[in-house]
Parts: C-alpha cells; structure tokens; sequence
C-alpha cells in the first residue's frame, strides 16, 4: 500500500525502499511477537487453527489500542476513536492470515508429545 501511495505521488522508488523498510520490521516484530505466543499456546496444549487466529487477531491490534488509541483516551481529545476502526479492522485481518499461514506451516496439531 505505500508502495502504491508513493507512486501515486510520483515517486515510485520512495515507496519502493519505504515497503522494503515496513516488510524487514513487520518480519522482526512477527518473530518476535510470535514465537513466546507459540510457545504458550503449545504448552497449554492450544493447538486449534482457531485458538492461533485469535492469537494472531488480538496480538495484531494490540500495538494500534495502545499506541494510539491509548494516548487518545487519557487525553480526552475531541477526535473520535472511530476513525481508527479501518485501522484495527485491516490489522484485526493481517493477523489472523499471519497466524493461520504459520499454523499452517507449522501444523502443531499434529506434533506428538
């Protein structure tokens, strides 16, 4: 999407190292998000497509409700949370996909212990 964004604005190489940039930080912060909640749905034996596409749902738009939406409400501020709907929506889909691609992968239903 920024890539198109860029483009749109006439710089398409802009937008190109600008999705090079959100790719290498989405994939770190996957890791690094993913791998701990893993590891507790395995050990509490939570091994479900369905317990990882709410893992991967709620572990998405965390980030959104504290990082905006959290400022906002202990400001107080006029602007209307609403607005951010769309946001949590896209990040609500983007991590339920992320989860079931590595449920997927990874098939923990099918591990013997």
């Amino acid at each position: 999407m920024v890539f198109f964004i860029a483009v749109a604005q006439g710089d398409p190489w802009e937008g190109f190292w600008s999705a090079r940039a959100i790719a290498v930080v989405s994939y770190i912060a996957s890791a690094i998000v993913g791998v701990p909640i893993h590891l507790v749905l395995t050990r509490l034996s939570w091994c479900s497509i369905f317990h990882y596409i709410f893992a991967g749902a709620i572990s998405a738009v965390l980030p959104v409700l504290v990082i905006i939406a959290g400022p906002a409400l202990i400001s107080q501020t006029s602007q209307p949370l609403s607005s951010l709907y769309p946001v949590m929506a896209v990040m609500i889909g983007a991590g339920a996909v992320v989860a079931t691609v590595f449920w997927l992968l990874a098939r923990p239903d099918r591990r013997q212990t």
